[in-house]
């Protein structure tokens, strides 16, 4: 059952709101050839009477079309080419028509412009024509030579009362549409240039660009992605007034049901030892995971993403505001202080402005740090800076490509492209626009083992797509992204092409067509913000110890090959395989914006250390300690410098409270008043004083850290705290064991742990008599924090009922504090 979107069927038109001026459209589409809904997340804007706004013209987006038929609405570059657009995805096939109705429409002879964009002039792959009240107007759309996004002449038309227009698709490859203008001035030529267009559509549309107030906050985390979201909810947890802005229609970014990027992490490459990301990212897990059935992740192999679980955990927070379908257009600073940040409606093009204290960039691609002048790096650096093996001689601007991702309309699977298999041979003859593979650009791709398994992971990797269909490192996926996107259709053609027609075991493939190529892309890779500290690939490969360690990693060096497809040695410029080791806090802010902090790939990384930060699970983390930092510089009016400077344990211990790992660093919080008690245990296989021992996880020296109840006694067992004297007891914190030595994706085939705590009792004694506190039925969370009336206790006692499967009750950490009052108090 979708909570994210109430999608119902497109003709039908069914609507629903959503905070921040998007709405919602289920599109269920019948009869639609080849299925394209099936492969993209759809959601449209708020419908729109178009009128005359300026005598003379009628404008519409395409995005305002009643039916998108078998189009999909794309708004991942509206920066760049100012405004969403129409794309027609059937990979080959043709979608079926887009219409709109006029019903405002005075008599008289009108022009028609449409905006169209031939991705690749040489060849024009994805045209289109419009009918006009269903006579095709004689024009071909996107085939002009010019290159970007230009006005092309539909001819004129009489027209009165009312028009029925529609886009029809004649190729089935990407064709777009942005926008028509319908107007009886026939001398009328429509602006070329972005800013003149969306000034142009502002004024005939009727919808203005003026820039509105939107509120003001003590946080702006800018970008909804794996660590955008950690940081906003992070931020708010600790009291602050938060915003998060996300241009998407979903949370999640490479992790969302759009793009489906496992969260992957530590526990993967490390297989067998306790290292899984743990904090928010295991709470989003832990809810995506306990959502679905053995059956939907297993054999159905339903998508474990962040879609859902970030929306629970946003829309949970009173402090949290969601700003969604919002493109980061500028900033505002004063001095060195970014004040402002101006955002734009990626469907209707208003604009607004947010104010805040402080400022998180989770863009992925450092805008919010660009457009404050934010010290920056895109690329690789040269093997003088840092002797970093695997680094170029000379610094160059070369980045790791993105690849193409489809997320089916249910949001339970993604994909990189689908075949389908049929009854008889199928031919597939190559467009003239592929690419020209050299001819060992096989090497190092077929993985290990027998000649044989190679050709079967060759085939599987043909039939389904794989993560290095990647273009060239040269082609701009930062200021061009609507073109890097092409080049990646571009690509999987290819790869198409080889597998079908050239590759000496292509009878594997003989009955199989190229059914869809998505058009979402996942980015590895654009610009990095430099912080006072840079962490390179020498401190990840030897394990080098930090005093401001937020965080661990594990995960490979991993860094594709700057030649993508093109390479003949491979697709990894190195996959170093590294310790688990340190991020220090001192990549996670600006050094020289004093507001401003970044996580994920934003951080300040060498290019081949970003291999590993890049991660989902460490960005994550990444996240998690941005968002907790800028609670702390408010606290005490402090900078993100300021926290490391003066505040860096407390920030530390504040993370570990909140269930982050801090290499080295164990729970010292002076308020915990668990940490003096006394522990005892009605039974017991290891000590009970583990649960306070400060370490909230099993260690690589093999220690569990865990009180075990003695597997020869049945449940209920309990573990008892005895505080040092009588105290104010207003809240507890358990942590129990949900197996951190395998990755939350490899968790699809143990949903709900067995070992993890399902049943539990929580009381506290007061004068004298125990007083039940906290019932908990159905748990299915490593890390609980239970608020209640407080009480006057000297003693508090866990008592495990049941587990979900196993016979031995596990609890790694208890905590005990007065009350769990958030960071900033009002």
């Amino acid at each position: 059952m979708l909570n994210r979107r109430d999608f119902v069927k497109a003709g039908s038109l069914g609507l629903s709101f959503v905070a921040g001026s998007g709405w919602a459209l289920a599109f269920d589409p019948i009869d639609v050839s080849g299925g394209e809904f099936n492969n993209c997340i759809p959601f449209r804007k708020k419908p729109r009477v178009i009128r005359e706004a300026v005598p003379g013209f009628l404008w519409a987006d395409a995005a305002d079309f009643q039916d998108y038929g078998g189009w999909a609405l794309d708004t991942q570059h509206v920066g760049f080419m100012g405004s969403s657009y129409l794309i027609a995805h059937g990979t080959s096939k043709t979608v079926s028509d887009a219409a709109l109705k006029l019903t405002a429409v005075k008599p008289g002879k009108y022009r028609l412009w449409i905006r169209s964009r031939n991705w690749i002039p040489e060849h024009a792959p994805g045209t289109f024509g419009v009918a006009v009240d269903g006579n095709d107007t004689g024009n071909t759309f996107g085939a002009q030579k010019e290159k970007g996004w230009v006005w092309q002449d539909g001819g004129v038309h009489d027209l009165a009362g009312s028009a029925n227009l529609a886009l029809r698709d004649k190729t089935g490859i990407f064709g777009r549409c942005s926008s028509l203008i319908l107007t009886r001035d026939l001398n009328y030529q429509p602006p070329v240039k972005i800013e003149a267009f969306k000034n142009e559509r502002a004024r005939l549309s009727g919808v203005s660009n003026e820039i509105k107030r939107g509120g003001s906050y003590d946080v702006i985390v800018v970008g909804g992605g794996p660590s955008g979201g950690p940081a906003a909810i992070a931020a708010a947890r600790t009291g602050a007034k938060t915003a998060l802005v996300s241009n998407r229609p979903v949370l999640g970014g490479n992790s969302s049901a759009e793009i489906g990027v496992p969260v992957q992490g530590a526990a993967k490459k490390h297989p067998g030892k306790p290292v899984r990301e743990t904090g928010i990212i295991e709470e989003a897990g832990r809810i995506e995971l306990h959502g679905m059935t053995h059956e939907q992740l297993t054999n159905k192999r339903w998508s474990v993403n962040m879609t859902r679980p970030f929306k629970t955990l946003v829309d949970a927070e009173p402090q949290l505001d969601l700003h969604e379908n919002f493109w980061l257009e500028g900033v505002k600073k004063k001095g060195g202080r970014i004040t402002e940040v101006t955002l734009v409606d990626t469907l209707t093009g208003e604009r607004k402005s947010l104010s805040g204290a402080m400022l998180i960039d989770c863009t992925g691609d450092a805008w919010l740090g660009h457009h404050a002048g934010a010290d920056e790096r895109v690329g690789r650096e040269a093997f003088s800076e840092y002797q970093e093996e695997g680094a170029p001689e000379e610094a160059d601007d070369l980045t790791m490509s993105a690849c193409l991702r489809a997320g089916r309309r249910d949001m339970r699977q993604v994909t990189f492209h689908q075949s389908r298999q049929h009854e008889t041979p199928q031919a597939f003859a190559p467009p003239p626009w592929i690419y020209d593979l050299p001819e060992e650009w096989l090497n190092g791709r077929t993985g290990g083992g027998s000649l044989e398994n190679q050709n079967k992971r060759l085939a599987s990797w043909a039939v389904n797509g794989t993560w290095w269909y990647e273009h060239p490192g040269d082609v701009d996926d930062l200021w061009d992204p609507e073109f890097a996107r092409d080049e990646l259709i571009r690509v999987n053609y290819t790869m198409w092409d080889y597998f079908k027609n050239h590759w000496e075991e292509r009878k594997r493939l003989a009955k199989y067509s190229l059914d869809y190529v998505g058009f979402m892309a996942g980015k590895r890779e654009s610009r990095r913000l430099m912080g006072d500290l840079v962490l390179n690939a020498n401190d990840a490969i030897e394990n080098r110890q930090f005093d401001d360690v937020i965080a661990h990693t594990g995960w490979t060096l991993d860094v594709h090959h700057h030649l993508g497809i093109l390479s003949t040695e491979g697709p990894f410029t190195i996959d170093t395989h590294i310790p688990i080791g340190q991020i220090p806090y001192r990549c996670l802010y600006s050094r020289n914006i004093d507001n401003l902090l970044m996580a994920g790939r934003c951080a300040s990384a060498t290019h081949l250390a970003l291999g590993t930060v890049r991660i989902q699970a460490s960005c994550a983390v990444t996240g998690q300690a941005a968002g907790t930092a800028a609670g702390v510089a408010l606290k005490h009016q402090t900078t993100p410098r300021g926290v490391y400077q003066e505040h860096m344990t407390e920030l530390q211990q504040l993370l570990l409270k909140n269930d982050q790992y801090v290499p080295g660093i164990p729970n010292r919080d002076p308020a915990d008043l668990a940490l003096g008690a006394k522990v005892t245990a009605t039974s017991g296989q290891s000590t009970a004083d583990n649960v306070v021992n400060g370490i909230a996880r099993p260690t690589l020296d093999g220690k569990t850290n865990t009180w075990e109840s003695d597997s020869k006694q049945s449940l209920p067992q309990s573990i008892e705290l005895t505080l040092e004297k009588p105290s104010k007891v207003g809240a507890i914190q358990c942590v129990f064991d949900t197996d951190l030595t395998v990755s939350m994706p490899t968790q699809r085939t143990n949903r709900v742990p067995e070992e993890c705590v399902r049943d539990y009792t929580l009381e506290c004694r007061v004068n004298g008599k125990w007083q039940r506190v906290v019932r908990e039925r159905d748990n299915f969370q490593r890390f609980r924090r239970h608020q209640f009336r407080q009480v006057l206790a000297d003693k508090v006692r866990l008592t495990v009922e049941a587990t979900n499967g196993a016979e031995t009750a596990r609890v790694v950490e208890l905590r005990v504090y007065p009350d769990a009052a958030p960071l900033l108090m009002g």
